[in-house]
């Protein structure tokens, strides 16, 4: 039977109301929180002695997963967009989906790995350094396949510039930056850290003493990508790579020796220097490289790791815990009782994960 005008107006009324009553229900539904997803800043630290990675609530220290890993945990990294937490462990990078904190895949690579891994500023590419070179991992289509490997790259510690064209490694023994284009899957070119324009027989840089002699330990790019400060173990300066020139710019005379973690703040204001002779934290002054203060945070520390929003520093120590210290102020906060190898990217931090 046709439905009268009078019908047909009461009929939509009612299904409007029907589909307004359902929409507020849904917006109920997607107010409550996901399985998996997490608002809190969070850390992640490789034990490669006790075979996982502790996923912590980044602010609170708290442990909130330990995910147990094929081989020894050396190193992660941090996907750009926050959903995934790649981590070298033997002969393959183990990808963790950052919102279940499980293990989702495996990318293998042809040589063990070292602990040294960077994600590109595009999130397409992974630098992985194994034994004898660097592997490039093309990550565009979700899965991982091997696109390079670069002979002859070997690392203490990696960053890349803020392009992703170039990835800069710590060479230990010649105490080097090796620069590899990540274009064209070749060793650019090596920058001697040890070598200066100085007169015939002048041991001085800029009128101060150098020890010419060291290794090259922690690398961190400035956040403006302009240059990179290196770590020198067994040596009393720290180098300032240029990264436009690719020319070592500044050295920085220190008292004492062993300055082997860096770490650049958010802003760049400040680079801290962790001391291993000294069992402590030096912050420099960036605008004239001076002396900012010093952190005592106990016996060798090695590498440094700063939170993206620069409140808080995590030191690890040989063989040892990890300290977390608050910025800029100093406090000791918290250690935790980690056993750390104290090289490699072994803590990695996730301000969120991805929707």
């Amino acid at each position: 039977m046709p439905l009268s005008r009078l019908s047909r107006t009461a009929l939509i009324a009612m299904l409007c109301t029907i589909v307004l009553a359902f929409s507020a229900f849904s917006g109920c539904l997607s107010g409550l929180p996901v399985q998996g997803k997490f608002t809190e800043p969070r850390a992640y630290i490789c034990q490669a002695d006790a075979g996982i990675v502790s996923v912590l609530n980044q602010t609170s220290g708290a442990t909130v997963a330990k995910i147990e890993m094929p081989a020894r945990p050396l190193g992660a990294a941090v996907s750009r967009d926050g959903g995934r937490v790649y981590v070298s462990n033997g002969r393959n990078v183990s990808i963790i989906d950052a919102r279940t904190n499980k293990i989702t895949g495996s990318i293998p690579t042809r040589a063990p790995t070292t602990g040294h891994l960077a994600v590109s500023p595009d999130d397409k590419r992974l630098f992985v350094v194994c034994d004898g070179g660097l592997s490039i991992i093309d990550l565009a289509r979700g899965k991982g396949n091997e696109s390079a490997f670069v002979e002859g790259v070997t690392a203490m510690d990696i960053g890349t510039s803020k392009d992703g064209k170039y990835v800069f490694t710590t060479d230990w023994a010649r105490c080097a930056l090796q620069v590899t284009n990540t274009q064209t899957g070749r060793l650019e070119m090596t920058i001697n850290l040890l070598s200066r324009d100085l007169p015939q027989g002048s041991t001085t840089w800029k009128g101060e003493q150098v020890a010419l002699a060291g290794q090259a330990a922690g690398l961190d790019v400035s956040p403006d990508g302009k240059q990179a400060a290196v770590g020198i173990r067994d040596g009393s300066f720290v180098p300032i790579v240029d990264l436009q020139s690719l020319s070592v710019k500044e050295t920085i005379s220190l008292n004492g020796t062993s300055y082997q973690g860096v770490a650049y703040s958010p802003d760049g204001s400040r680079l801290y220097l962790a001391h291993y002779d000294g069992n402590r934290i030096v912050a420099l002054d960036t605008q004239t490289y001076g002396l900012a203060g010093y952190i005592p945070v106990g016996e060798k520390p090695m590498m440094i790791e700063i939170t993206p929003d620069g409140k808080l520093m995590y030191v690890t120590h040989e063989h040892s815990e990890v300290k977390v210290v608050s910025l800029p102020d100093g406090t000791l906060l918290k250690t935790l009782n980690m056993i750390v190898s104290g090289n490699g990217k072994t803590i990695a931090f996730n301000p969120a994960a991805a929707d």
